[in-house]
């Protein structure tokens, strides 16, 4: 997907009336929810997105900004 500040990366699987939305830590990736994301328990009920944080994986950095 692209952004303004640059392209990001993310998984999306499944239907339903509800979102679940996966966020991973600074060294993880979208991958680290894969067991969530196949899981059959949500398979007809909740879409599961999950996305890679910038710089992460695939997903490009962001320009760093320096600020005091």
């Amino acid at each position: 997907m692209k952004t303004n500040p640059g392209a990001i990366r993310f998984a999306s699987i499944g239907e339903g009336e509800n979102t679940i939305f996966f966020v991973h830590g600074p060294l993880g990736s979208w991958s680290a929810f894969i067991r969530f994301m196949m899981d059959e328990d949500f398979r007809d009920s909740a879409r599961r997105i999950s996305a890679e944080r910038p710089g992460v994986g695939q997903s490009q950095s962001l320009k760093a900004v320096s600020s005091i």
